[in-house]
């Protein structure tokens, strides 16, 4: 499902649909919710992702030791922990995103080019965090942003102009390249490897309608493709990235500007969730990644916002039982939830 980097694909204009914010501002409901129900927790390990799979809560930190930790949904309680950070081949280098696929779940691992694959059923079973294989992602040169696992393959993507999505099996193999970079005439400077710079973004996969979203992190869009890297839908909110760029050494250089997103988008059945930021550059510290919420249906309209009185750094949604978990390591108890209704 989620987590952290950057890209953007193929831009056809005149076969995308648009849709502002501003002009949905009378329909979109804006709920304020109340504070979390809390529970205490043995979270010190400096959380920041987290997912879930049935009754489990699965989170990720960037501490040194047992940085993996699965949680009982009902009562927030521990159930088993484990997970070094080191570079042996039971070990994380350096966590990046978390991803949920059926019963498994990957842990992309970018210091060491690849993703670590665990069962939650052989996790409870076997009462250890081990991962049940090690999936090496492609190393081609380009600068790899972020990586979905999609049924039984894996799509990556990248700042290269000419090919944002690599496919590529688990053993690292590339079997295509698609989607191209709009082109720019500010960007002529930059090298094709780093173009897509300009347009970060992070990338999540809608298992529903085999569509790839992805909200970007400069400009406050969300955009939505095919697995052939063609645009389909575009949402423009309005406040976009238009200040004048410098390069050094050919390196884009951006002025301070406001951030929209940081995290990756949040799939569930029904809806797409995004957390926003909304703050300068020079704004980002420690205290989370934001505190309101931005509701889209599957086909990227947007319905409501929700309003948080906690920053977070993640999330996840539980819509069967109307909860919202969030984490965020600065809290005297990082883990908490909201009741959405």
């Amino acid at each position: 499902m989620k987590k952290l980097i950057f890209i953007f694909i193929i831009i056809i204009f005149q076969f995308c649909k648009s849709n502002s914010l501003e002009n949905l501002n009378d329909t979109i409901e804006k709920s304020r919710l109340s504070s979390p129900n809390e529970f205490s927790t043995e979270i010190t390990k400096m959380e920041f992702l987290i997912d879930q799979i049935d009754n489990y809560l699965i989170t990720v930190g960037f501490g040194h030791v047992n940085v993996l930790t699965i949680y009982d949904k009902g009562n927030l309680n521990k159930i088993i922990d484990g997970l070094n950070i080191g570079d042996g081949p039971d070990e994380l280098g350096h966590p990046v995103s978390l991803h949920v696929v059926y019963r498994d779940f990957y842990i992309r691992d970018g210091g060491y080019a690849r993703l670590l694959k665990f069962n939650i059923d052989t996790i409870i079973s076997q009462r250890e965090i081990k991962p049940i294989k090690i999936v090496k992602t492609p190393v081609t040169g380009d600068v790899i942003i972020s990586v979905m696992p999609i049924e039984d393959y894996f799509v990556a993507t990248t700042q290269s102009k000419e090919s944002h999505f690599i496919k590529f099996t688990e053993n690292g193999q590339v079997t295509s390249r698609f989607g191209t970079y709009e082109e720019n005439e500010k960007l002529k400077e930059i090298p094709d490897i780093l173009y897509g710079t300009f347009y970060e973004g992070r990338y999540s996969y809608i298992k529903e309608s085999g569509k790839i979203i992805k909200s970007m992190m400069d400009h406050d869009r969300i955009e939505v493709y095919n697995l052939f890297g063609e645009l389909e839908n575009t949402i423009d909110t309005g406040n976009n990235f238009n200040e004048e760029i410098s390069f050094d050494n050919r390196m884009i250089v951006k002025p301070d500007r406001v951030i929209n997103y940081i995290t990756y988008p949040v799939i569930t059945d029904k809806n797409i969730y995004l957390l926003y930021f909304g703050k300068l550059y020079s704004q980002m510290d420690l205290s989370g990644y934001g505190n309101e919420i931005r509701v889209l249906d599957q086909n990227g309209e947007y319905i409501k916002k929700i309003s948080l009185d906690n920053e977070i750094y993640d999330f996840v949604i539980d819509e069967e039982n109307s909860k919202l978990y969030c984490i965020n390591f600065n809290e005297e108890n990082p883990l908490f939830y909201y009741n959405l209704y």
